[in-house]
């Protein structure tokens, strides 16, 4: 998403979506910041209404594509652990 509300400090950059959450009935888009870090921006500070067509309805953008469920970063976890285990042990 682009950054188009005025005077933002990041205002006209494209910066990638990683959610999307409701807050006080507004949507907001979770986005990863050039710092690597997240922020939380009003959808209506982004040009997701140009994205997505006159028409569309800000509550239900396009769903992003997961990486991996919850359950597979636990299971992910559990191995790395017993990898990191047998790295102490020797």
């Amino acid at each position: 998403m682009r950054i188009v509300r005025r005077g933002h400090a990041l205002e006209g950059q494209e910066l990638a979506v990683l959610g999307r959450r409701k807050r006080a009935g507004q949507l907001h888009l979770l986005l990863i910041l050039p710092c690597e870090s997240r922020s939380l921006i009003p959808a209506s500070w982004t040009d997701l209404q140009l994205r997505m067509g006159a028409a569309a309805d800000q509550a239900s953008p396009a769903t992003p594509a997961l990486l991996a469920t919850i359950q597979d970063l636990f299971n992910a976890r559990i191995v790395v652990d017993a990898l990191l285990g047998r790295m102490a042990g020797a």
